[in-house]
Formats: C-alpha cells, structure tokens, sequence
C-alpha cells in the first residue's frame, strides 16, 4: 500500500502537514535510504524512516485505561475544552478510541477507551451489570438507614425507576470533617451517585472511580497519563459480564 509521505507522516503523529513539510526541509526523512524532501511522493510505509527510525503505522486496536483528573469532558466537542482525548498520545489518538461510558468534568478517576465495541458494549450495557466502584467526598448527613436504603435499590426523585441494588460503605470523616464513602454501583445513569446521595440527604463534592469490575485502577499510573490495557485487565472487567 502506497500513499502520500505527508500524509504518511501526519498520520503516523508527526505533526500537521506544516510540521511533516518542515521535517522534509530539514532532511531528516529518508525513503529507500536516501533523503527524501518531496511531500508529494507516494510511498511504502516500511521503507520511510525519520532521523534513522522505523516509521510505524498507528495500531488500528487500541484498549487504554486513564486516569482521569477532574475538570476535563468526556466529549470530542472542542467548546467543552480540555477533554479526555487531548491526554491520549497521538500515536493512539489516530486510532480514535472512543470511552466506555461517561465521567462528568468533576469526576476523576478510572476511564477505559477503546475501538473495540463490543467490549465498550459489555462495559456499559445496562443488563451487563458491570460493577463500577467510587469513593465519595460528601457534605452533609446520610439519613438514617441508608446502607440498607441503597442495597434495596434506591428511588430517585426524578426517576420513575429505583436504581440496581448497590452497596454503600460508610467511613470516618476526612481531616475537613467531611464524610467519606464508598459505593459500588451496576448500572450507568447520569450523575447516579451524585443524585443517589442527594436523595440520602448529602452532597458529593469530590467522586473518584477506582474500579471497574475487578479492574482497579494501579496506584502507579499518574493523574493524566493512560497506557494500554492488558489482556488479562480486559478479563478482568469483563469476566462477570
């Protein structure tokens, strides 16, 4: 397969087509193992090399996992800036994964992306009943019998149905006297937590997801960066879907 080097290049995240025309300029692109400097001229990928490297093709499959910080979309609109794509490398970006549900802006936490849909299907397909665990920042008091509340399945006010059984675990107040819980959740709707502890009397002001089915978020993987799923974590979040 033949195309464009400009292209070729663009496509393999060597910058815009202005970017791939500068490095033409400068001589560091090769084809055949000689200097190449015309951006029109149709190629092999396997016999184009910048400053001596192979050039790779982007991988068509790509399955991340991020973690994502608060503040940013889960969106490709540009106007809902800084999204959850503009942290993906451009190596994987070419792949366009998309992500397995929504984290709203104020969420952080465990995000997985992928071109895979199926797998993105079985993550957030309601009758999948993929679990997905948070831990929650609240202010306020939880009413009374709110474990037992929550593992019944909890109405929501705005909500003709209660939501799937869930389970809440409540903890002692963080160094600001706030609450502290986690919960365990099977199902997706928006802002579930965030409205389920409304309808118990508190409000949420940090939520972080740190598990999806039996998949927790590695404590070595920093706020911002993504790296790529292994099988045996894809296993891990799907083995009970």
């Amino acid at each position: 397969m033949t195309m464009r080097l400009d292209k070729l290049l663009a496509h393999c995240g060597y910058g815009t087509r202005k970017d791939v025309k500068a490095l033409l300029k400068r001589k560091q692109v090769t084809v055949h193992g000689e200097i190449e400097t015309s951006a029109k001229r149709q190629v092999e990928p396997d016999h184009v090399r910048v400053n001596g490297e192979k050039v790779d093709l982007p991988p068509t499959d790509v399955h991340l996992m991020l973690n994502k910080p608060a503040g940013y979309a889960c969106s490709h609109n540009p106007s809902e800036s800084p999204l959850v794509y503009d942290l993906v490398p451009d190596i994987w970006q070419q792949a366009d994964p998309k992500s397995a549900g929504r984290l709203d802006r104020y969420t952080s936490g465990l995000l997985i992306l992928s071109t895979d849909g199926q797998l993105l299907h079985q993550l957030v397909h309601p009758n999948k009943k993929v679990g997905k665990r948070y831990r929650v920042v609240y202010e306020g008091d939880l009413s009374e019998n709110a474990v037992k509340r929550v593992a019944k399945g909890l109405p929501l006010p705005d909500d003709d149905r209660p939501c799937l059984p869930a389970i809440l675990e409540i903890h002692g107040p963080d160094p600001q006297g706030r609450g502290r819980a986690t919960m365990l959740i099977h199902e997706g709707r928006f802002h579930q937590v965030r409205r389920m502890f409304e309808a118990l009397g508190a409000k949420v002001v940090e939520l972080h997801r740190d598990r999806i089915g039996n998949l927790e978020l590695p404590a070595d993987l920093p706020e911002g960066h993504c790296r790529e799923l292994t099988e045996d974590e894809i296993d891990a979040m799907t083995e009970d879907a």
